[in-house]
């Protein structure tokens, strides 16, 4: 806004811009001018939220690599302890695989014998058949099972 007034000194005319806008246009310009100085860029606040998008699925892809890694290739197994007692587990049907997983191998030395190195889910047999599913989704190798335990666990195919 511009305002003309009569001066009281000298009898000339003044102009005076409105103090809002002449703040504004000030505080525009130094603004600009420093940043310009700065050599510093500002960043959306989009652009921030997608590089720590990024970050995230980065961080998150790396720890399932490790988990898969932890998975595939298990510690050192303690090898058989004489001092403890010995549990032998006949056949790789429903009631061993299931002993087999909740069992704890440092309280016992486990042995397996089984005419088969693997376990076959039974009901889901007739599907593999017809074809609606595959072989490898209804069978489960018995090293699978024993490879992740604590203690070594023996198997004797017989």
């Amino acid at each position: 806004m511009l305002f003309a007034t009569r001066g009281t000194g000298a009898g000339l005319w003044s102009l005076r811009i409105g103090a809002g806008i002449l703040s504004q246009r000030i505080g525009m310009s130094t603004a600009a001018k420093d940043s310009a100085l700065s050599g510093k860029k500002r960043m959306p606040r989009l652009q921030k939220l997608k590089r720590a998008a990024y970050g995230t699925a980065l961080v998150g892809a790396t720890y399932m690599g490790w988990l898969m890694y932890q998975n595939r290739n298990p510690s050192e197994q303690l090898p058989f302890d004489p001092t403890k007692k010995t549990l032998v587990l006949l056949g790789t049907g429903w009631g061993s695989t299931t002993a087999l997983k909740n069992l704890d191998t440092d309280n016992f030395n486990v042995v397996v014998v089984s005419p088969r190195n693997y376990f076959l889910f039974t009901p889901l047999l007739p599907s593999c058949t017809v074809g609606t599913i595959e072989n490898r989704s209804i069978m489960e190798p018995v090293r699978f099972l024993t490879r992740h335990k604590h203690r070594e666990v023996r198997f004797y195919e017989a």
